[in-house]
């Protein structure tokens, strides 16, 4: 299993939850440890097998802003499903310890903003804080532990 340390302060293999992410190839299971921080990034995990572990709800945070009434960057409206802090696929996930939120606003201004939008084989989410909507689209998607605070989108 490969293993990956994120830490802000330059003291881990990166420096960004995204690039540690990007560097796992696609079938290679992985866990990545997370440092405390807030990390305003927008994540996207396609990968067959990967834990991601902060060091607490109340220390590690993956932040970001999009709304579904905001503009995209590429011009076009982003829509709830476009709207996500993180998107994970692939077969197996594993996320602990961690808070993942969107912060874009007010819904009646920035529209419904999503946390996760989860669509892996098989998630566990222990010990995690998820603040904003949350998209199922995993047939086996377990919280453990953890704490959801916004409405709930399952797609057909």
């Amino acid at each position: 299993m490969l293993c990956i340390t994120v830490a802000q302060d330059g003291s881990g293999d990166f420096a960004s939850i995204s690039e540690a992410v990007l560097a796992v190839p696609y079938d290679c299971p992985a866990q990545i440890r997370i440092g405390a921080g807030i990390y305003r990034e927008k994540l996207v995990c396609e990968k067959k097998n990967i834990a991601l572990q902060g060091a607490g709800a109340d220390c590690t945070r993956l932040v970001w802003g999009d709304g579904g009434k905001l503009p995209h960057p590429d011009g076009r409206p982003t829509h709830t499903f476009r709207s996500y802090t993180a998107f994970f696929s692939g077969e197996r996930l594993r996320v602990e310890d961690l808070t993942i939120e969107n912060d874009a606003g007010p819904g009646a201004k920035a529209g419904q903003a999503v946390a996760a939008y989860v669509d892996s084989a098989h998630a566990v989410f222990e010990k995690v804080l998820l603040l904003g909507t949350y998209i199922k689209r995993s047939a086996n998607l377990y919280f453990l532990s953890s704490q959801r605070r916004g409405s709930v989108a399952s797609p057909v």
